[in-house]
């Protein structure tokens, strides 16, 4: 999960980036954008780069040693103030690599944004964002007593059209990159994420291990829910049961996991159809074997609360064995009860 509630843009350019087959050329800014924290647009800005990420797509820099894109950013990191200059570097590159023909012109943002929480853990992030895609709106105007409407054309707000979160962890130096591509199709899908950017996905035991808590997580929310008769106790003990699972092995095996875990022949199809649907989705190999990585599972942990709501009246936290919470209706009442079973209370 990637929360943006706390996050300020400490520094933000705007580039113009023109439609390449024509040589149009870029539109180079020389200034940094004026926005004060307390600056009405900061909220606005925050929620249009940011909303739109998956965080549990994931990618590390192809050939860093040689990457452009990486020694620009590293340049951003370690002193901000050559933020200009390298984000004039940037926007020639994406310049350079935007050769297809159905590559849009657009505006390209570098921002250099504080306290940007990834699962828990809060981070310095460079961003680097480009909007394509423009819409019309209506403005409504007063003069001489008269109202008037006219057209105008602007970027929404609402969604993304490309972008890059770069995170880097300040002990080991690695870097975390999740993106967004929302409107590129077919061969020119390649430009942001290969040509421009150059990155592969991020496949080790860290990518894996939180991959498939999210998955597990996903399936407890899509699948194994009220729609298919599975009340809240049923999927409180599953999530406790797959963290416990990542908790307690150091290697993880599906069928093991399957057998352990999910147990019911009919929910284990229904869990693999919904891994090939959450590899497609997110275009995203999952393997069947691999080392759990104990700190994702930490990251992680704290989103697996099994909290069952019961009107505005109660909160039951879940954390064990099934077996002693049963779920029944009284009659009488007309309403649903819990019961619970339990050796001492504290």
């Amino acid at each position: 999960m990637i929360d943006y509630n706390e996050a300020t843009i400490r520094q933000l350019i705007v580039h113009h980036i023109g439609y390449k087959p024509y040589d149009e050329g870029c539109e180079l800014s020389e200034n940094l954008l004026s926005l004060q924290q307390d600056h009405p647009l900061s909220p606005l800005l925050l929620q249009y780069f940011l909303k739109t990420f998956k965080p549990d797509i994931q990618y590390n820099f192809a050939d860093p040693d040689i990457n452009p894109v990486i020694q620009e950013v590293d340049q951003i990191f370690e002193n901000a103030e050559t933020i200009i200059g390298s984000s004039k570097k940037l926007a020639e590159l994406l310049y350079e690599t935007s050769t297809h023909s159905k590559i849009k012109a657009g505006d390209f943002y570098v921002a250099n944004i504080d306290n940007v929480k990834l699962y828990g853990e809060a981070y310095r992030c460079i961003g680097l964002f480009k909007s394509e895609t423009k819409e019309t709106y209506l403005k409504v105007y007063t003069g001489d007593q008269k109202f008037g409407i006219e057209p105008k054309e602007g970027i929404s707000i609402k969604k993304l059209d490309k972008g890059a979160l770069i995170f880097r962890n300040q002990e080991t130096g690695e870097y975390i990159i999740s993106i967004v591509d929302s409107i590129s199709k077919g061969d020119e899908a390649v430009y942001w994420k290969t040509d421009f950017l150059g990155l592969i996905p991020r496949e080790d035991n860290f990518f894996m291990t939180q991959n498939y808590l999210s998955l597990c997580k996903d399936f407890v929310t899509d699948v194994y829910n009220a729609e298919n008769r599975v009340d809240r106790s049923e999927q409180a003990d599953m999530l406790n049961r797959s963290i416990d699972y990542f908790g307690k092995n150091k290697d993880f095996d599906l069928s093991d996991f399957e057998s352990q875990v999910i147990e019911n022949p009919e929910t284990i199809k229904a869990f693999e159809d919904y891994r090939e649907f959450y590899e497609n989705e997110r275009q995203i190999p999952l393997e069947d074997a691999f080392s759990i990585e104990p700190d994702a599972v930490k990251k992680h942990k704290r989103f697996f609360k099994s909290v069952i709501k019961l009107d505005k009246n109660f909160h039951v936290y879940v954390h064990g064995n099934k077996q002693l919470i049963e779920r029944g209706y009284d009659q009488q009442k007309k309403m649903h009860f819990y019961q619970l079973y339990f050796d001492y209370e504290n």
